[in-house]
């Protein structure tokens, strides 16, 4: 056997890390920035049934923490920041039934042994209290003080004594922002607490006690975007969602105004953001992402919120069942909402507008754009039509309402709800002349090699020739006489730099479908035409958007139109 080369080997003997060396390791795993630090205290304050808490950051590296709580004696008080202390668990299987935010006995001993930190608690109401000091982990003094029942935590020159930890951390402006949405996702996690955050003596932000869920959402998300919020109501099942999510999006790339709650705690969870973004793919416009706050009940066991020591993450031992919750919660609640004006008087519901449509009334609808126009269909009752704007917009009322419709957008999401419909079921049909497209060569072999998604979506092709492609084959809900128009359109897709993902593909051809199918702002549509679309809008049950996210109706009450002009 080889010898080992003398001088090879580092001469390293296996030791055991001092405490003063570990607690530092330690304490990097859970509190990482003042942000993490306060979530800590924070969620201590909640556990201990505060009602009131108060957050006040006095430097980059100071900060107090103030609730009423329960507090801690003496007794409490003088093991509080020791390593593995708890009042949340006894055993290893209270782990799986916990109801409280932290059990392993960490934070505080954590934030100790890189702070100096005062600690001043009473659990009374007669006023005496006691005072913890530590610096650096070692205990300084343990004395009586005057305290009202609660807890307060002050917070000095955090990771004085971990330089590496402390060059970092990044700039005061950019620490308090992370402090601030660590404040918002505690805040909207526990609507009915009241909670201040504080900057020195100045009030940054604010949750009264009083203040609901939607509440507390309307204050973090502006008071424009509560106006499209919509509610999603618990089913009281064991594996259930309710909350708020807005029917209008933000532009913005991240997951940001994204919040999940689960057990009291904000998490984070790569399923839950994709089957919430799923769910909204045809609701809002392709550039703007979901905005909610939404509450997971699960039952016991079913989830692990152990997967970091941050507990910002949660893994669910079936994350399909809980993906298909959330998309199918989410659809439905934007499937039932309403257009609706404020609300008005009954003698003004009663108001009939005297204005007669410029259609020319005699004028057939056109039976490919109108099908429904010719088959026996239930009309919707209530509407009347008053005609058409600009050649783009239906104009009509209801209920005292005057409503104005942008005609295309309506249009396509009808279409679109019905094709998506025949597309559960829907067969390839043979053309009987297939349709040839002439494309670039290097298109060519992009679509070539892509055709998997072609034949997943119900397309046959096959090349003709060195820069022509032939369809033989189309999916039976592509509209007659539109199938060169939507084809193109879907090999313009298929030939960008990425190619998209099959059920995304799949569901553009449905889009450009729909498209195809409905009327153009700019066509001139007689009363029938307008009256089918507008009969159907009142049919088919259909979210508020068009499958481009874009808002197609707009409503105004005679109490609007009253205050505009001025009318008594």
């Amino acid at each position: 056997m080889a010898q080992v080369p003398k001088g090879y080997l580092p001469e390293i003997m296996i030791h055991k890390l001092p405490e003063s060396v570990y607690s530092k390791i330690a304490a990097g795993e859970v509190v990482d920035r003042p942000a993490s630090a306060i979530r800590e205290l924070a969620e201590n304050s909640l556990d201990a049934g505060s009602l009131q808490i108060s957050i006040i950051i006095n430097s980059e590296t100071g900060f107090e923490v103030l609730d009423n709580g329960c507090g801690m004696g003496q007794e409490d008080l003088s093991i509080c920041a020791q390593k593995h202390t708890t009042s949340k668990i006894e055993i290893f299987d209270d782990i799986y039934r916990l109801s409280s935010l932290g059990f392993r006995g960490e934070a505080l001993y954590s934030i100790a042994a890189v702070s100096e930190i005062e600690i001043r608690s009473a659990d009374n109401d007669n006023g005496s209290g006691w005072l913890l000091k530590i610096k650096f982990g070692k205990v300084c003094c343990l004395e009586p003080v005057s305290h009202p029942r609660g807890t307060r935590i002050k917070i000095e020159r955090l990771f004085a004594n971990v330089p590496a930890r402390e060059k970092f951390l990044k700039s005061g402006r950019s620490e308090f922002y992370q402090i601030k949405e660590t404040f918002i996702r505690l805040a909207l996690a526990n609507p009915g607490r009241s909670m201040e955050l504080k900057r020195g003596s100045k009030t940054e932000m604010i949750f009264p006690g009083h203040f609901s869920l939607r509440d507390t959402a309307a204050a973090v998300f502006s008071a424009e975007m509560e106006k499209h919020l919509l509610e999603i109501s618990a089913d009281n099942t064991p594996l259930d969602l309710h909350g708020y999510i807005c029917s209008r999006g933000l532009p913005e790339a991240s997951r940001r105004h994204q919040y999940f709650v689960l057990a009291g705690r904000a998490v984070e969870n790569r399923t839950l953001s994709a089957a919430l973004n799923r769910a909204c793919r045809d609701l809002l416009p392709a550039d703007q992402k979901p905005v909610c706050v939404l509450f997971l009940s699960v039952p016991p066991g079913f989830y692990d919120i152990n997967v970091h020591p941050s507990k910002k993450e949660v893994r669910f031992s079936d994350e399909d069942a809980v993906f298909s919750m959330i998309f199918r919660k989410v659809r439905r609640v934007f499937y039932q909402q309403e257009i609706h004006a404020p609300a008005e008087s009954e003698g003004q519901k009663n108001c009939v507008m005297e204005f007669r449509g410029t259609s020319n009334e005699s004028a057939q609808a056109d039976p490919v754009l109108f099908p429904g126009f010719f088959q026996d269909q239930k009309r919707a009752v209530g509407f009347r039509i008053i005609g058409q704007y600009g050649r783009g917009y239906i104009v009509f009322e209801k209920d005292g309402q005057l409503l104005i419709a942008d005609q295309h957008a309506l249009h396509e999401r009808i279409n679109y709800e019905r094709l998506l419909k025949k597309s559960r079921n829907y067969i390839s049909v043979d053309l009987m002349i297939p349709l040839l497209f002439v494309r670039e060569r290097s298109e060519i072999e992009l679509i070539i090699e892509r055709k998997n998604l072609l034949n997943r979506s119900g397309v046959e092709m096959q090349p003709f020739g060195e820069d022509t492609i032939s369809i033989l084959k189309i999916p039976s809900f592509i509209p007659e006489k539109k199938e060169t128009s939507v084809l193109a359109e879907l090999l313009d897709l298929l030939c960008r730099k990425h190619a998209p993902e099959p059920e995304e593909f799949f569901n553009d051809l449905i889009k450009r479908s729909a498209c195809a199918l409905s009327v153009k702002s700019g066509d001139i549509l007689n009363i029938y035409e307008m009256d089918e679309i507008i009969n159907s809008y009142y049919e088919e049950k259909i979210p508020a958007v068009c499958p481009h996210g874009r808002p197609y109706l707009r409503s105004f009450n005679r109490n609007e139109m009253d205050k505009f002009f001025y009318r008594p």
